[in-house]
């Protein structure tokens, strides 16, 4: 998933429990079966670009992503575009999930974030076994079918 946040954040550790949350709910709502694999955050001028990589035990459509990415936060403007794209199943816009990666950069506070806000999610989330069992699943769905990753 592609997230544009165009916000500067100015309390860090507020921003990762709101966002924590959200992935957390999500997270549950999908019964533990939508796994966080990885997570990469990229500065840019006006915000941050999130990329989350999730897997998945069932391929989740384009309609269920764009309404995952405005849940956590996307610019609902992006969203609404991304929606009407996926919604009309135009050819044209068979890559609709875009963000501009010419306007972005690794910074301090992008690598911090990544680092909280991985480290809440699963500390919130689950306890040791539940964490081991759901990399045993995220192992066992890659074996199974490597494509099941989200980004």
């Amino acid at each position: 998933m592609k997230i544009d946040y165009d916000y500067k954040i100015k309390n860090f550790s507020k921003f990762t429990e709101n966002f924590t949350k959200r992935l957390i709910f999500i997270h549950k709502l999908y019964e533990r079966k939508l796994i966080l694999r990885s997570l990469v955050i990229r500065e840019t001028k006006k915000g941050y670009h999130f990329y989350i990589g999730i897997l998945t035990e069932n391929k989740l459509n384009d309609y269920e992503i764009c309404i995952l990415q405005l849940m956590l936060l996307d610019d609902f403007k992006r969203e609404g575009f991304n929606l009407v794209r996926v919604k009309g199943g135009d050819i044209k816009h068979q890559k609709w999930n875009k963000l501009f990666i010419d306007k972005e950069k690794i910074s301090k506070n992008s690598i911090k974030l990544e680092k909280e806000i991985f480290k809440s999610f699963y500390l919130k989330t689950d306890t040791d076994e539940q964490i081991n069992e759901c990399f045993l699943k995220a192992k066992k769905i890659i074996k199974q079918n490597p494509q099941r990753i989200i980004y």
